[in-house]
Formats: structure tokens, C-alpha cells, sequence
């Protein structure tokens, strides 16, 4: 596939945020056992792979890893359990196939799952546990940080392990994996955070077992995980391997850097944008938004930077705004944050667009 103008990013980007999509599978799923949920993921993701439209535009791919979940109870609004509840807090599997822009290459794609909308944990601990003083160092790396949440998620994505108790490094491990073969790592939103940490992880693992094989990451619409060291050093680490892309009116990104989290209230207060408002710190918190609100304060001297922020390794487009004329500020930064990223200035899927972006849709609407 040609880039142009309207379709900068390649068939390789857009296969994969396909894979990244069915990691979310579970989402806004409530099952009476952990059992029901892994199994419904299952499913759901090989049912996916086989579907017509979405396999005639991806190719074949072969889940060799999981799915694999982590679970939780399900709470109400007062963090109360509800009996017989449980839902999905973090998914990923392992997908393999051949590169779609290199036909001599093979290509493990490590799929990780976003906020599941419904996860307490997901939203109050992965997102927003984001103050400078929770914040964690990167093992033995100089002032290397990252936020306390992302330090949950990547430790909860290096202890899954799939029915022969493998955790996905252990499966790799076992893999023949030589210059040919490139492992990447995807995913969206939380995903956008984790996805390049793990692929961070798995790098430091390779150069420790002196492994030749590519190590990528495709990570869209995440906030900044680390701090500026933590940046420099994974700057240092992914070279030109590094495929974000971030839409400049998706206020996600603009966290948790101080500078650019200050800008997220009149991002949409523009005449193109309708000079949308924010809402009340009441009516985001019922939106389960409230980080909107956080305290600045509380990421002093945090210095968060996002990896490769504004350099040719992250792709970034403009958002165009939602057609809604009655849009709130929390719908149209919900557009935005989801919508806008499939549209032409990013993973458009070309002439038949419509119909796999409805298949793809229908896996994840419950």
C-alpha cells in the first residue's frame, strides 16, 4: 500500500492496530467466573481471525500465546463488590504471521489490551496513579522512572501466563527466534503506556540472552509513562523502532506532562471545535473522567516526557472534530481519544474501510 497525505501510516500499522483492537474483546464484559472470561476472550479473538472481511484484509494470523486474562470482582460505584461479578482488568495474546510490508519476515505481534471501561482497578490504579511520589524507578538506570500505575500494569502483563504456565517471555524463549523474526508489541489508550514498556522489557531480555531478532513497539493514544530520563533511555534503546501515533486533539497524550496537561481544558475551547467547555469536576467524575481535575501539584518535579515526543518515530495527525453538533466536551475528547483514530489521516483500511471497521467494531460492542 502507497502512502499519501490522507494515508501516511502502512498496511503494517493498520494490521496491527487490528490485533491491538481484538485484545479489547472483553470489554464492558461481566461474567459469573474468571473461567467465562477467558473463555469469551478466546473466542471472541479466534471467531475475529476467521471473519471474512477482517481476514481478507489482515491476512492469517495463528494465536501462539494466550488470550490471557487478569481479572477482577466487579464494583459499584461506592467500590463495594457485586457478588458474581467479574470482569476483565488487563488481556494479551500473542498473534503470529508474516509482516505485512516484508513478505521474508516473520511477525509475533504482542497484543495488549486498553482500559476495560468497566475496571475499577483499570481506571484508579493503571491510569491515573500518576503522582511524583508513587512514582517507580526503572531497574538499575540512573533517575529512570515511571508512574506507579504503569508499574502495576507492566507487572501484571509479565506475570500472565497461558495454560502450559508460561509467562510470554518464557514463551519467547522457546521460540527460534533469529534476524528474519520481529516481536511487537500494540495497543491503545493504557495500552499506548504498557505495550512499549513490555517491549522495552523483552529488549533488556534479548541483549541479556544475546538474541538477534527485531524488537518493535506500536503503541497508539497513550499518556507518558516515565519521566524525562526514563524517555532518553528507551529513546536509547528503541532507535528507529519506535511506531507511535497520537492525534494532537486527544487529550490522553497530553498527559501527564505538566506543560501539556495544562493545555487539555480549552483544547476544544476553539471556533472549529464549537469552543466546547469543560465540565464541572462533578459531572466529569460521573463520567469516570475526573483526572481531568488532578491536582498539578501533585506531578511536581515528576517530569514526565513522552518517548520520542514530536520526533519522526511518532506520527501524529490532527483530529478532525466530531460531525455531533451537541457534542460535551467529555464526548467530543471521547471521539477523539477513539473515533478520529480511524479515520483517514491515520488507520484508514483504504476502499473497503467501512466494512472492516464495522467487523472489527463488532467483536468489541456489548
Amino acid at each position: 500500500m502507497k502512502s499519501n497525505d490522507l494515508n501516511p501510516l502502512t498496511k503494517k500499522h493498520q494490521v496491527i492496530s487490528i490485533l491491538a483492537a481484538l485484545s479489547n474483546c472483553n470489554q464492558n464484559v461481566v461474567k459469573n467466573t474468571e473461567n467465562e472470561l477467558q473463555d469469551n476472550l478466546s473466542l471472541q479473538v479466534a471467531s475475529a481471525l476467521q471473519n471474512p472481511i477482517i481476514k481478507a484484509y489482515i491476512g492469517d494470523w495463528d494465536i501462539v500465546w494466550g488470550p490471557c486474562t487478569k481479572n477482577s470482582r466487579q464494583r459499584d460505584k461506592n467500590l463495594n463488590i457485586i457478588p458474581n461479578a467479574f470482569i476483565t482488568d488487563n488481556a494479551m495474546f500473542v498473534a503470529k504471521g508474516q509482516d505485512p510490508d516484508d513478505e521474508t519476515k516473520t511477525l509475533y505481534v504482542i497484543a495488549v489490551s486498553g482500559t476495560n471501561g468497566v475496571s475499577k482497578f483499570g481506571w484508579l490504579d493503571e491510569d491515573f496513579k500518576v503522582e511524583t511520589k508513587l512514582m517507580k524507578s526503572w531497574g538499575t538506570i540512573p533517575d529512570a522512572k515511571i508512574a506507579g500505575g504503569s508499574h502495576d500494569g507492566l507487572t501484571i502483563l509479565r506475570d500472565l501466563k497461558n495454560h502450559k504456565n508460561q509467562d510470554v517471555i518464557s514463551f519467547l524463549s522457546q521460540l527460534p527466534l533469529d534476524q528474519n523474526t520481529e516481536v511487537t508489541t500494540c495497543g491503545h489508550s493504557l495500552a499506548g503506556a504498557l505495550s512499549p514498556l513490555l517491549a522495552l522489557t523483552i529488549i533488556e531480555w534479548k541483549e541479556k540472552e544475546n538474541k538477534a531478532f527485531l524488537v518493535s513497539t506500536y503503541p497508539s493514544a497513550g499518556s507518558s509513562s516515565g519521566n524525562k530520563a526514563f524517555a532518553a533511555y528507551a529513546e536509547s534503546k528503541f532507535g528507529n523502532n519506535y511506531h507511535s501515533v497520537i492525534n494532537n486533539y486527544d487529550i490522553v497524550p497530553h498527559a501527564w506532562n505538566s506543560k501539556t496537561f495544562l493545555k487539555i481544558p480549552n483544547i476544544y475551547h476553539t471556533p472549529e471545535f464549537g469552543n466546547l467547555k469543560i465540565l464541572t469536576a462533578t459531572q466529569a467524575y460521573k463520567t469516570e473522567l475526573g483526572f481531568l481535575f488532578i491536582d498539578v501539584t501533585l506531578l511536581k518535579n515528576s517530569h514526565y516526557t513522552r518517548i520520542f515526543d514530536e520526533k519522526p518515530q511518532e506520527y501524529r495527525f490532527d483530529g478532525k472534530p466530531s460531525e455531533k453538533a451537541t457534542n460535551t466536551f467529555i464526548e467530543e475528547a471521547g471521539f477523539q481519544h477513539i473515533n478520529a483514530y480511524n479515520s483517514p489521516k491515520a488507520f484508514y483500511y483504504g476502499d473497503n474501510d467501512s466494512a472492516v471497521a464495522t467487523a472489527v467494531n463488532s467483536y468489541l460492542k456489548h
